[in-house]
């Protein structure tokens, strides 16, 4: 099950080392990378590097880049679940729960 986790980095040039941040998040705290769920408003950075640490993603439809990432193709598959606002972020982590039972 997911838990969700909040964090934010503008450092899309920085991948990996987000990456590694959250790996040593990960590893630091109670859960399993898969068990945590990474929120965030852009595909090429916040995404892609909890994606890459083993987590579970949520992008936000929200933020200067939506309008250039929101529909791309890589934003439409590699989220675990996406939401247009953080109003829904709850309900969609206990229904991405319900279904992983």
């Amino acid at each position: 099950m997911a838990k969700p986790v909040s964090r934010s980095s503008s450092c899309a040039e920085h991948v990996q080392s987000v990456t590694g941040v959250l790996q040593g998040l990960a590893s630091a705290g109670p859960f399993e990378a898969g068990e945590i769920l990474s929120v965030g408003d852009r595909c090429d950075n916040d995404i892609r590097a909890a994606r890459r640490a083993g987590m579970h993603t949520a992008p936000v439809h929200r933020g200067p880049w939506v309008g250039i990432q929101w529909n791309s193709t890589e934003a439409q598959e590699l989220p675990t679940f996406r939401v247009e606002c953080l109003d829904e972020l709850l309900a969609r982590v206990v229904e991405f729960n319900a279904s992983a039972r």
